[in-house]
């Protein structure tokens, strides 16, 4: 995953005794929505953003139109035998120690194996990879895993950028990709494929990633990056972009753990069946080991709860939720959903996460759908980055934090009272012009920068200007824009 972390500190690039400066470097890139993308012929993504602002800081007269944005092969290849070259990011292993210069660490991330479900791609141990035929882009530091992992190079399918593997798990000549899972399934929607019928089949790891500099890059001129980069550590709200990032990060990595969970959920409900003690079994599982999930309940093919486990469970069983938008596409294409935020049948607000259930010869069921509390899940995650106490919601840094659903929904935010708000229907937000354009731009861009006035919060109507990134977090074709804010002094 892309996280590039950047100082906006005025850090010089120590040019004084050296003809090589940052404006001298090549900078390389590849598609990685939503961090670094082009769309309408202009780089994108807040990794694009956050270089050009570090550009500024560091009084370096550039902007995105010198990025270069290649596939990647050709670009680690570049990096690897042309002077004063950078690629952005970079997954530092012992095997590259030696062939780069590295700023960092710069980004974390996962790497996976995405396979279509159908393909029941089952992994308990890294001898299972054998089982499969494997897909790669060529130089990525997954190939350097898989050949870790006991794989011959010869076994794997190597292209040179995503298209073609996502061709091929289209029409099945491969059951898996090996790649960043956040900008794997962001890759595979943009190619016209339905991201539901794909699952994280297998994590093979965990990394942080760096800028990798081609090794004749002078010392100086990485010492003032990672001087730039470690400027970011020492003030906790020195970088909205970081902090922003990380939230994603943590974010979808929770909604992608929780849609395996349900989905294996619904796979055991295959045999044990939607009622009686077995059921109740699988769904108390689930929640049990999972604290974001507040309640499951099986479905029938008639849309009515026939079991259900958890928050509010006794008012539900026996419920009929078929006319529950999220519920009547469950049953109508048989395919997962995550749902709008909704009003309940056990009393409260909440995100459904739904999944079918077949039996062991094919034979639709019905389902089963998990509850999750989005502003209790985005506490969780938003308040150790921002450093703001969520007992009483108070700030201890100049930014905040809220989220909005592509309906205008306000799904979070630090000032608990704007949550549950329409953007572009609440009289609070009519006064404010630039809220609601950049709004519209926040609904159609998956990520960007820009700015608006808007009061403090609810109780301090005092007017600010508001700096913005955005980015975005999601799962089956729905998407949650994420937004952090600082107010301008």
């Amino acid at each position: 995953m892309l996280l590039v972390n950047i100082s906006i500190a005025n850090i010089p690039c120590l040019a004084a005794d050296q003809t090589t400066s940052a404006e001298d470097l090549t900078y390389i890139t590849e598609q990685y929505p939503p961090y670094t993308f082009q769309e309408d012929g202009k780089l994108q993504g807040i990794s694009v953003d956050l270089l050009e602002r570090i550009w500024q800081k560091m009084g370096v007269d550039l902007n995105r139109s010198i990025i270069l944005l290649l596939p990647w092969t050709e670009g680690y290849q570049r990096t690897l035998s042309e002077n004063n070259t950078v690629l952005f990011t970079t997954a530092r292993l012992p095997e590259r120690e030696q062939l780069f210069k590295w700023v960092g660490p710069a980004a974390s991330g996962r790497d996976v194996l995405l396979a279509k479900r159908d393909k029941n791609v089952t992994i308990a141990d890294p001898q299972d990879l054998k089982k499969y035929k494997i897909g790669a882009i060529k130089d990525d530091v997954v190939v350097e895993r898989l050949l870790n992992s006991g794989l011959m190079r010869e076994d794997l399918i190597l292209e040179n950028a995503s298209a073609p593997i996502i061709e091929k798990l289209e029409d099945g000549s491969i059951d898996a990709w090996a790649y960043n899972d956040l900008a794997g399934i962001v890759l595979i929607q943009e190619a016209g494929a339905n991201v539901s019928n794909y699952e994280i089949a297998y994590v093979l790891a965990q990394n942080d990633a760096y800028f990798a500099f081609n090794k004749e890059t002078p010392d100086s001129v990485v010492r003032s990056f990672q001087e730039a980069l470690d400027s970011i550590r020492e003030e906790k709200d020195a970088n909205g972009v970081f902090m922003l990032l990380q939230i994603q990060a943590d974010l979808q990595g929770s909604l992608n753990d929780l849609d395996s969970d349900i989905a294996n959920a619904a796979q055991n409900l295959s045999t044990a069946g939607l009622e009686g003690d077995a059921a109740r079994r699988v769904l108390g599982e689930l929640i049990g080991t999972n604290s974001n999930i507040s309640n499951a309940v099986t479905i029938g093919k008639d849309g009515k709860i026939i079991v259900a486990e958890g928050r509010g469970s006794e008012r539900a069983e026996g419920a009929d939720i078929s006319n529950q938008e999220h519920i009547a596409r469950l049953l109508q294409t048989k395919i997962p959903v995550f749902s709008k935020q909704l009003p309940l049948v056990e009393g409260y607000n909440g995100t459904s996460i739904a999944y079918p259930v077949f039996s062991p010869h094919g034979e639709f069921l019905g389902g089963i759908s998990a509850i999750i509390e989005p502003d209790k899940l985005l506490d969780a995650i938003v308040a150790p980055h921002l450093y703001y106490d969520v007992s009483n919601r108070s700030n201890i840094t100049d930014y905040s934090f809220w989220s909005m659903h592509l309906d205008g929904l306000i799904a979070h935010d630090r000032d608990e009272s704007q949550i549950g708000k329409y953007l572009f229907e609440d009289p609070l937000y009519a006064p404010y012009p630039g809220l609601l354009a950049l709004g519209e731009r926040i609904i159609v861009d998956r990520s960007g920068h820009g700015s608006y006035s808007f009061q403090v919060t609810e109780e301090d109507k005092k007017a600010v200007t508001k700096d913005t990134y955005w980015t975005t977090a999601g799962l089956h074709g729905r998407e949650w824009r994420l937004v952090i804010t600082k107010i301008l002094q």
